[in-house]
């Protein structure tokens, strides 16, 4: 888990990208609903990490 924090916290576009690139499937209908939700909640939960990362590494 450290190793990914560390990734996410260095790389904050990964974040980024991933939750937009997510929100964006979602809101395009691409995927059925169950894998447009599947999608979305990885896409938010690695943006809170990533969030989380750079949080702690500010303080």
């Amino acid at each position: 888990m450290k190793d990914t924090l560390n990734v996410l916290t260095n790389n904050p576009e990964i974040g980024l990208v991933t939750s937009l690139g997510s929100g964006l499937f979602h809101w395009l209908g691409v995927f059925n609903p169950i894998l447009s939700f599947i999608s979305l909640t990885i896409g938010i939960v690695i943006g809170l990490i990533t969030l989380y990362g750079k949080i702690k590494d500010w303080v």
